[in-house]
């Protein structure tokens, strides 16, 4: 049977607590944080290198700058509509006015649609670059656009048109480009396209992405900081526990006395004599298993070679 000190986890828990929550789960946080950080950083770079004409394509993760050019028959390139209701709320009363109610119109979104179609980017380079958005593709720019149904219905439209230059972040890879020139008989010309990103969305933008992705890079890095600051202390206040852990050692100790403790917190009070004679006093909860300890009982318990208060006990 196995005792722990009163109001202190037993052995199992305790090492679950200090090894598994608030080293390896903490460590493990910020590893995580600190990689998607980097990943972040060199977009960034990449998003800022998108500015120079003299920066070849090649393939990889990537943005791409150009002008916005639809494909041969498609009557849109990437269209968001937002459909939102509105509401007339009272914002407050102006007293100046004869306490006059004022009235502000409040729009909520009921509903979004996304028409994405395959388009080009035309690069400083003068390469095409074909674009294929999926419906999942994420489009930052002005809800310019707008189509009033009635007075509580609007719908709001962001949208990719022709000429407008766009920044595109994706995956940018040597394929098939359906537009371009034949180089044969049933051989068509390679060219590149831009696809969605492994485990990311496409990002669509008419501004640059350089500055998301740095403020992103670095609340990462602080969430990588704090995860790690936060382990290092965890383990510092547990420094009692790993001296007893891997400095303390086992020792035979016998029961001198066992007395239940006066109050209701259900506990003894128990009484231990080791070796040359040094006595140890602990507070412990009533075993719930089968079977009592008395005085007399041989204990094993580990104790600090500095001679510290034991941290758990089990009879022999």
């Amino acid at each position: 049977m196995l005792l722990a000190s009163y109001n202190h986890l037993d052995p199992v828990m305790s090492s679950l607590l200090v090894d598994v929550v608030a080293t390896a789960g903490l460590l493990a946080l910020a590893v995580l944080a600190l990689r998607l950080s980097l990943r972040l950083r060199r977009a960034t770079a990449l998003a800022d290198a998108s500015f120079r004409a003299n920066v070849a394509l090649g393939p990889g993760e990537g943005v791409v700058l150009g002008t916005v050019e639809r494909e041969q028959g498609a009557d849109v390139a990437v269209r968001v509509e937002v459909e939102q209701k509105g509401v007339e709320l009272a914002s407050s009363v102006s007293w100046r006015h004869g306490g006059a109610v004022s009235w502000r119109h409040a729009w909520t979104e009921t509903g979004r649609k996304v028409r994405a179609h395959p388009f080009y980017l035309r690069h400083a380079s003068g390469a095409r670059v074909r674009v294929e958005p999926g419906e999942d593709v994420m489009l930052v720019d002005a809800l310019d656009g707008m189509i009033l149904v009635d007075r509580t219905k609007r719908v709001r439209v962001a949208e990719l048109v022709p000429g407008e230059e766009a920044f595109a972040f994706g995956e940018l890879r040597r394929a098939p480009d359906p537009e371009a020139p034949p180089l044969g008989y049933r051989e068509r010309a390679q060219g590149y396209v831009l696809v969605r990103p492994r485990r990311r969305r496409m990002l669509l933008s008419s501004e640059p992405f350089g500055e998301q992705f740095a403020r992103k890079a670095a609340f990462r890095l602080r969430w990588a900081i704090i995860a790690g600051v936060a382990s290092l202390a965890f383990n510092a206040a547990f420094a009692p526990f790993h001296a007893r852990r891997w400095l303390g050692e086992t020792v035979e100790v016998r029961v001198t006395q066992l007395r239940e403790s006066d109050d209701d917190r259900g506990s003894f009070d128990v009484t231990m004599l080791g070796p040359h004679g040094v006595a140890f006093s602990d507070e412990v909860p009533i075993p719930t298993s089968t079977g009592s300890a008395g005085a007399g009982d041989c204990w094993r318990r580990a104790t600090s070679r500095r001679g510290r208060q034991p941290a758990r006990s089990a009879p022999t």
